[in-house]
């Protein structure tokens, strides 16, 4: 989204574009970013404004990665069922 917060319901919209195309005997790779707006998201920036240095933004990648693969397993699991 513009103001830096990630758009769930595009998420969920393309996890279910991508079951589709797996049950029509495509391989899909997904290739996404997203793991620094994650980890602002996590840490709780106040306004979400872009990291003021390059340890800020890598601090915010690391802990959004997780956040971000997390939140493509719920979604995938529950479009697989």
């Amino acid at each position: 989204m513009s103001d830096g917060r990630m758009a769930l319901g595009r998420l969920g919209a393309l996890c279910e574009q991508l079951k589709e195309f797996n049950l029509d005997g495509y391989e899909v790779i997904l290739v996404t970013y997203g793991a620094v707006s994650a980890g602002r998201q996590r840490l709780s920036f106040a306004d979400l404004q872009k990291p003021q240095a390059e340890l800020d933004g890598k601090a915010c990648a690391a802990v959004g990665q997780n956040n971000l693969m997390a939140l493509y397993d719920t979604l995938f699991s529950q479009v697989l069922i």
